[in-house]
């Protein structure tokens, strides 16, 4: 990852995409959409508009083909975003998603430790019965970084 001048972590969460672009190691913008998850077509034009901005050398997101947590929709947008990363210019990584700690609340303090720039963003737990923040999509993009970073090099 070093040698990796920029990267867009993308992540696909119920209800909103997320993205994390990195210069050097360190994030320097981050958004989210809601429209992108009404369908396919809204996703590939959003995400579109990403590369255009960024132009990274790496790009991120979770393997469609393994996200069995994710509903119906959520695949079918992470598999155009699959596609559209194919098209683009820089390396496309497309990961299984592991879960490294007990959950993603813990997950994200951790990562807002480690990503100080996003340290404001990073959800407090809710009872129970109420909705997982959305924030959580910026530190499940973060995750995927910090997997292709623990992964041994061939």
């Amino acid at each position: 990852m070093e040698r990796i001048a920029s990267a867009l972590a993308v992540a696909v969460r119920t209800g909103c995409i997320a993205y994390v672009y990195l210069e050097n190691g360190k994030p320097v913008r981050w958004g989210m959409s809601r429209k992108a998850t009404k369908s396919t077509q809204n996703a590939a034009q959003i995400v579109k508009s990403w590369l255009d901005d960024f132009s990274p050398d790496l790009l991120i997101s979770e393997n469609s083909e393994t996200a069995y947590s994710k509903g119906v929709r959520s695949r079918q947008i992470l598999e155009t975003i699959g596609e559209l990363f194919e098209t683009a210019d820089g390396l496309n990584v497309r990961l299984t998603r592991v879960q490294s700690y007990q959950n993603k609340f813990q997950e994200a303090k951790a990562l807002a430790q480690k990503y100080p720039e996003l340290k404001h963003l990073c959800p407090l737990q809710p009872p129970i019965w109420m909705p997982k923040p959305r924030n959580l999509s910026y530190f499940e993009a973060l995750s995927f970084v910090e997997q292709l970073k623990a992964k041994p090099s061939k």
